[in-house]
């Protein structure tokens, strides 16, 4: 069977369309795939940095402490919001306790720590708006009491006391070790999370 010269080039011509076309496709779905990948580095490495940033701040914390209270390191090296109270009050009453916290600048540009129900999980709604996360327009991290509404990212700081430390049978915020737990989290859709953690120690009541 012999084919004619015009069937002939319309069969390649088919071929060469349909060869182009899956070039077309691929090349569509390269460039959506190199973006989504992009977006999605970009959100991980944000998400690494409020992680990171909130233990440096929780650092400065005790490192405050320790500059306001050089007279009991003991009893105020992890004292919560810089309560004077905690000078020679060996109880719990004034520390940092292991629980669910959210970290905001005062007005004096002092650090704090404040308590947050975890009752719910992310990504619910409820979760959202305790843990958020604003993105200022300069650029910076922002965390505050108030609820807000659809946050990009949350984060949680999670405070525990994981060594029993004096050796008095109980891991509790008289210890000299505390645990923080940085945990970003953000996307409602598809789920993604960051954690972070760090040791801090009261190495000056051993000096």
């Amino acid at each position: 069977m012999q084919f004619s010269k015009k069937a002939t080039s319309l069969i390649e011509a088919l071929i060469i369309m349909t060869v182009v076309s899956f070039g077309i496709v691929w090349v569509y779905n390269f460039f959506v795939s190199s973006e989504r990948l992009a977006d999605n580095t970009n959100k991980r490495i944000k998400a690494i940095q409020i992680a990171r940033e909130w233990i440096e701040w929780i650092t400065n914390i005790r490192n405050t402490n320790w500059l306001i209270y050089p007279g009991d390191y003991e009893n105020c090296w992890n004292v919560q919001n810089y309560n004077i109270n905690c000078i020679w009050d060996n109880s719990f009453a004034y520390d940092i306790s292991p629980w669910s916290y959210i970290i905001r600048q005062d007005s004096e540009f002092r650090w704090h720590l404040d308590g947050k129900s975890t009752a719910t999980t992310f990504p619910a709604l409820e979760y959202r708006q305790r843990f958020w996360v604003e993105i200022t327009a300069n650029g910076f991290y922002n965390q505050q009491i108030a609820d807000y509404a659809n946050p990009a990212y949350t984060r949680e700081i999670i405070i525990s006391y994981p060594v029993d430390t004096n050796t008095d049978g109980s891991n509790n915020s008289n210890d000299e070790e505390l645990l923080v737990r940085s945990l970003v989290q953000w996307g409602v859709a598809s789920q993604h999370r960051v954690e972070l953690s760090h040791t801090l120690t009261n190495w000056k009541n051993k000096d």
